[in-house]
This record gives C-alpha cells, structure tokens and sequence, in this order.
C-alpha cells in the first residue's frame, strides 16, 4: 500500500511488488519521489497502479546534509502530523519549502513549522504572557499553557525558560524581513521549541528532527 502527498490531498493505492530490490517502480514510490501516477479501481473498488511515470527525487542534488536533514524531517512532520483535510493546504508550502532547503535548510523548516502548527490548531501564544497577559519580561514558554511565559507567572508554574535567541525568534518574528534577517542557531533554538511542543501537544516522535538537533550541534 503506498500513501501519496500531492495537491489533492493524501491518496492510497496497491502497487504490486513495489518494494521488491528489482521492482521497477521502487524509485518511482520510494519516500520523497515526485511522480505522476494513474490509477485505477478493481472489482472490489480498491485502487490500484495503472501507470506512473518518475520524474525526480527529492534528494537529488542537495548541496549539503543540513539540506537533506531537513527534508527528511519535512516529509516525516507531514506523515505524522497532518490529516487529509490539512493536506491540500500544505501540498503548495511543501513544494516551496523543498526549494527553499536547498539554499536556506533551516529558514526552510523554521517557517514549514510553523505552517504546520497553524493548521493543527497548535498556535502559540507568543506576542503577551498566555498566563497574565503581559507583554514585557517574556523569559520561557509553557506547552501546557500553549504560549510564551513572564518572569511573574514563571515563579508559580512550570515553565521551560528560553533560550534568548529563541526568544527573539518567537516573540518578535511576525515581519517578513525579521524572519529573513535570523541566523541559523536562532533558527535553530526556535525549531527545537517547536519540536517540543508538537510532541507534547500530539503525543508524537519526530525522529527526524530529533537527529537534525543532534547533528546541528
């Protein structure tokens, strides 16, 4: 059974043999192939592979492992953490996002975390204290409470302090030419906070991005 991400959503069909070592659809339907498939449905109405034709893989000529890196955990957060309804939306992000990793790989995943916590309906509440609503003395963040911490509140309750330049990349990153302007390690603090809080909000592993965390630093 092969799960296909594209503009219309996810769709599932049978693909026969389609992992054996000389199956000649094995590049066509291996994870992070773009292909053009044609299908059609059995007596028992299950869809099947009719025809596919391959044009590239995602991988291919990447110049760097961050860039790799970073797709991988593109293509694990979508299968993971995204419903068919979601899908449709985030299929054009996605193409985007793929381009902008080969030259920019973590402004690349910083900003398709994002897509990806707006249409779980995990935002973050990041512009004010989500506890007492104030907004100076920001210091750490509460998954629990979903938002951003003041210095007050973090005394009576269980906050992760932040790190600063996660900091200024969460709070204050709601201008394009900010979002530009961060480098790689406060790009990099901040997809952690997000990892984090998808995994707490969803109760998932992202692997992925797990080894991504572990190789940046």
């Amino acid at each position: 059974m092969i799960k296909v991400f594209s503009e219309e959503g996810f769709t599932s069909f049978y693909v026969r043999k389609a992992l054996q070592v000389k199956s000649s659809t094995l590049g066509s339907v291996a994870l992070g192939s773009f292909s053009t498939f044609h299908l059609k449905e059995n007596k028992k109405h299950e869809l099947k592979l009719n025809t596919i034709e391959f044009h590239n893989h995602i991988m291919s000529s990447l110049p760097n492992p961050d860039a790799y890196l970073v797709i991988e955990a593109m293509l694990e957060l979508v299968n993971k953490t995204i419903e068919q309804e979601e899908a449709i939306d985030l299929y054009p992000i996605f193409v985007t996002m793929v381009s902008l990793a080969k030259t920019k790989p973590y402004l690349a995943l910083y900003q398709f975390l994002t897509h990806i916590i707006h249409l779980n309906g995990l935002d973050l509440v990041h512009h004010e204290c989500v506890i007492c609503h104030q907004k100076k003395a920001i210091i750490g963040i509460s998954y629990h409470d979903g938002g951003v911490v003041c210095q007050t509140c973090a005394l009576k309750h269980d906050v992760i302090a932040l790190p600063k330049d996660a900091l200024l990349a969460i709070v204050y990153p709601h201008k394009d030419e900010f979002i530009q302007a961060l480098n790689n390690e406060q790009l990099k603090k901040t997809i952690e906070i997000f990892r984090l809080h998808l995994v707490h909000q969803l109760n998932v592993s992202l692997i992925a991005l797990e080894n991504l965390r572990q190789f940046s630093h």
